[in-house]
């Protein structure tokens, strides 16, 4: 009998929030995936068989809920007044700090792997940045 849903999740979703109050602004994206159920347990003892690669065989043993919401992107800015701006001649002047793949919310026995993934792929790294935007 098939388990899971096999390598394509049933749902895909993403909503984003964009927030302005004074001089500073906050915007975050938030993606993520649902009803995904999939093996991805790494079979550490063989099975109790005769048989060759018997424990290669589905089981739901290994069936993993890999759903997952993260929030992939983060940044919050603030524009500098207009009368520091023209101190240097610019007509305005922008700090932001963002970051992505900030935090993640799984349902996954392990930490070995992030949802997306398996023992073999590349795990999702968190980023930061900051900026400095000048408009003249």
């Amino acid at each position: 009998m098939p388990l899971g849903h096999g390598s394509i999740p049933r749902y895909y979703y993403a909503f984003h929030a964009k927030a302005v109050v004074g001089n500073f602004d906050l915007s975050v994206l938030f993606q993520g995936i649902g009803d995904y159920y999939a093996a991805g347990e790494k079979i550490t003892y063989p099975a109790l068989s005769t048989q060759v690669n018997s424990n290669h065989q589905a089981s739901s043993f290994f069936l993993e809920n890999k759903s997952y919401l993260r929030l992939k992107n983060a940044e919050i800015g603030y524009a500098f007044p207009a009368r520091i701006a023209k101190l240097i001649g610019a007509e305005r002047i922008r700090l932001t700090a963002s970051g992505q793949n900030l935090l993640t919310w799984h349902k996954l026995t392990g930490n070995e792997y992030g949802p997306e993934g398996d023992y073999l792929s590349i795990p999702v790294y968190r980023l930061y940045n900051i900026g400095l935007s000048v408009q003249f």
